[in-house]
């Protein structure tokens, strides 16, 4: 395999190397070069040869305008030279095509959809040379490997516009991702118009079934495919909200799955997802993240288990994956859902192989599992697929990946260390997507144009990897030519205090330490640029950029490009400039190490004994105040003199203040948390346990510090055992035992121990226990034993089938 893979990726160099000069993402799988150039001329016209492809050479002729600013002629007569010919050829099966370059560009593909992803090949490789464009004499033949790529943007978690998700289109058109992923509903809103339900929808923050239908048209027509998710049974607290007689109360976490109304309700909502987004084949569930504490004890729920003859509220939930994905399937549509339950589901309900799994986290299952049960699967790791406010991978980092890889930036996950699956290891393996979630809606679009372009590179062949620096000069190209396809213009700035970052910290690229000037350049000729700064939408009668800004506080630009006619271009450019005047650093973390390598964000603010901070700002005048108890620093807080020392937990807050008193900027704060740490009698001790887990997670249970994300998690369903080896006989008197605490989850559990690691007594019963995990957890107190093993088994936890175990101690008093 390995020889193969090395053959493969020489092979792929090779063919690079030899290609002509043309700047096309992902890489086509073949490109020959032909002797000249074809220039596209103002008498050119875009040639549709069947009907049916009339709206795609439309769509083209707008396009390059946007690139040339020329307006080409739309035409269904016969072709001349010049011009440029859209062409289906049923031989072309799939989403192959050819795009051939010569004396006209003939684009060939096998249906309108692919023609579509053929035709930005096209686009791409358009080189501009002062008002001339032209493209390399030329013939491509290329298909994808993956029949699945997609993108993802959560439009539920924060406000978006409609406007964003138009981008999101062209960028997905660009680059050949044939599916844009809308999760429509979470905790925080309901976005989507329920009429048969008018009050789920969340007031200022949801779409009209109007404005949906518009944006599938613009997305079909552009060979984008729109598939909804709607997220259940988790996630829906906007859903009780706002109809709590019907799905259950707010507390519930889950919608109420012992009422057969819910699932009425849920399917006819689905119905009219469906009927909305109908070019999508696929509907996704969500199904993830369901914790059944509160459901446990409702009495409905309760008494549906036992009519149904189930052993638990588990299998509730399997029952309605079942039942949704059999309604979904009598609508002709397949069902999509996050990787979320164990093996094929339970002794009593299993999970249909039919449905397509998201296999992102790895905590669930692991996905060769999936794929031993006979499931298909897409690949959406969180490390690099994942796009958050707290997390984002740099563009080299995701070219490097592949998408048989699984990775996890969470130590508790399997993935933390790597999960790579031998190449093409079947059929089932059929594609990815990248996830933006919480993002701000000016946000989105400059955080995924980085990151969306390498990933589907990887996707569309997993295999010949050119090297990073091949891509990145191609990227340097197209994403120019995204830039005018939706926002024709570029903002040039001079001030900011990273404008080339790529890290994982929210909006930095965008931070300034003192006064920004921003000058906004059109792209396409004659045009005008509007701008507002009050976050209304620029229009025509906005003001019109003809001198630079000067900014000295947070602001938020969003600019427009017109044409002469007074027309859009595109779509509004926005960007969040922040003032930060107060800069930090810490010395003392527990986790001193890069943020994407770190476990979860919060983890830098660890300490053990003392943490330093260290502050300062670019501006010359004027002081830096703060505070250490969270409170709003003010013009009356202390001075900052010099490094702060915290030796227990605080949250320091700073702020710069002009010497009139007056705040300018963004606070600077920061939580640090001083965590228990001890060495105990199991301190580092060797543990095994009843489920093999990579990485050695048993040994978070024992490593003295109590992390609640660094633990045990004893996959594969209760009762489950970890054993621990004191590699000496002790007199043992008391045990503490901490699970994963949120305030509402309870464990039960039993200890045991063994002087020959064979004979086991029982010290401890906590199997009828139902008062919630705190981070103290529990301790226990006995009669002295001699012991040298300790046994723990989990037993049930209320909130999943997880079972959590932060940290075991013993002690001799």
């Amino acid at each position: 395999m390995k020889t193969l893979l090395a053959l493969l990726f020489s092979l792929c160099q090779l063919t690079a190397q030899s290609s002509p000069q043309v700047d096309i993402i992902p890489w086509p799988q073949e490109v020959k070069s032909n002797s000249g150039e074809f220039s596209l001329e103002s008498n050119a016209r875009i040639i549709f040869t069947a009907k049916e492809l009339e709206p795609l050479a439309q769509v083209l002729s707008q396009e390059l305008f946007q690139i040339s600013s020329q307006t080409l002629a739309v035409a269904g007569t016969p072709p001349q030279n010049g011009d440029i010919v859209l062409r289906l050829d049923p031989t072309l099966t799939g989403e192959k095509y050819v795009l051939q370059v010569d004396d006209q560009v003939v684009i060939t593909a096998g249906n309108y959809k692919s023609l579509a992803q053929a035709s930005s090949s096209f686009l791409q490789g358009l080189k501009e040379s002062g008002k001339r464009h032209f493209i390399p004499k030329l013939t491509i033949r290329d298909h994808p490997h993956s029949s699945y790529r997609s993108l993802m943007v959560d439009v539920a978690r924060q406000p978006h516009t409609i406007d964003t998700l138009y981008q999101c289109v062209m960028l997905c058109r660009l680059y050949k991702v044939n599916f844009l992923q809308l999760h429509l509903t979470d905790d925080q809103s309901f976005t989507f118009e329920s009429k048969a339900y008018p009050k789920l929808a969340t007031p200022g923050r949801h779409f009209t079934q109007a404005e949906l239908k518009e944006l599938v048209a613009f997305a079909d027509a552009r060979g984008v495919t729109i598939v909804p998710e709607f997220d259940a049974p988790a996630h829906t607290t906007a859903m009780r909200v706002a109809m709590p007689e019907l799905f259950g109360r707010p507390g519930l976490s889950v919608i109420h799955l012992g009422k057969e109304e819910v699932y009425e309700a849920m399917f006819t909502i689905a119905d009219e997802m469906m009927e909305v987004f109908q070019s999508s084949p696929y509907f996704h569930i969500g199904a993830d993240e369901a914790y059944f504490g509160a459901l446990e004890k409702d009495e409905l729920a309760i008494e549906a288990i036992k009519n149904k003859g189930y052993d638990n509220v588990h299998d509730l939930f399997l029952e309605f994956i079942v039942r949704m994905n059999e309604h979904i399937k009598s609508r002709g549509k397949q069902t999509v859902m996050w990787e979320s339950f164990h093996g094929t589901g339970s002794r009593k309900v299993s999970i249909p192989k039919d449905i397509i799994v998201m296999a992102w986290e790895t905590l669930y299952q692991h996905p060769q599992s999936l794929l031993d049960n006979g499931y298909t699967i897409l690949n959406v790791s969180w490390k690099p697929t994942y796009l958050t406010t707290g997390k984002r991978w740099n563009p080299e980092y995701i070219y490097g990946w592949n998408m048989f890889r699984w990775e996890n930036h969470w130590k508790v996950a399997p993935s933390y260390t790597p999960i790579q699956l031998e190449a093409y290891p079947n059929n089932r393996i059929i594609g990815g997507m990248m996830c933006s979630w919480e993002s701000r809606d000016e946000m989105q679009i400059p955080g995924i144009r980085l990151r969306l372009a390498p990933l589907c590179e990887r996707f569309w062949t997993p295999d010949g990897k050119l090297p990073y620096e091949h891509f990145a000069n191609r990227f340097e190209h197209t994403d120019q030519v995204l830039q005018k396809l939706i926002r024709p213009l570029n903002f040039r700035t001079e001030g900011l205090t990273d404008p080339d970052y790529v890290g994982p910290f929210y909006n930095r690229e965008n931070h300034f330490g003192d006064q920004l000037t921003l000058r906004l350049e059109p792209l396409v000729q004659d045009s005008v640029i509007h701008y507002t700064l009050d976050g209304t939408p620029p229009s025509i009668d906005s003001p019109q950029f003809t001198e630079p800004l000067v900014l000295n506080e947070s602001q938020v630009v969003r600019a427009q490009a017109f044409d002469s006619s007074g027309k859009e271009l595109g779509f509004i450019a926005t960007r969040p400039f922040e003032l930060h005047p107060v800069q930090g650093e810490v010395d003392g973390l527990l986790m001193n190490v890069p943020h994407d390598e770190a476990g979860r964000g919060e983890h830098r603010t660890q300490f053990g004994d003392q943490v330093t901070i260290s502050l300062s700002t670019p501006i010359e005048s004027g002081t830096i105040r703060y505070t250490l108890d969270g409170s709003q620093p003010n013009g009356d807080s202390p001075e900052y003199q010099g490094p702060v020392t915290l030796t227990t937990s605080g949250v320091i807050s700073a702020r710069y203040f002009a010497p009139d008193k007056q705040a300018r900027g963004a606070v600077w704060r920061r939580s640090f948390v001083q965590i228990d740490a001890e060495t105990n009698l199991t301190t580092n001790k060797p543990v095994t346990a009843s489920s093999a887990e990579p990485n050695g997670k048993a040994s978070y249970a024992v490593d003295g510090i109590v992390d609640r994300d660094f633990h045990w998690d004893g996959s594969g369903g209760a009762p489950q055992w970890m054993q621990i080896d004191l590699e000496a006989s002790q007199v043992l008197k008391r045990i503490q035992i901490i699970t994963y605490w949120d305030g509402n989850r309870h464990y039960q559990y039993k200890v045991e121990l063994s002087l020959d690691g064979e004979n086991w007594n029982e010290v401890v019963d906590f199997s009828k226990n139902t008062e919630p995990a705190t981070d103290k957890g529990f301790t226990h107190e006995f009669d002295p034993l001699i012991s040298r093993y300790i046994r723990v088994t989990m037993l049930h936890n209320s909130a999943n089938p997880g079972l959590h175990l932060v940290e075991v101690r013993a002690y001799t008093e």
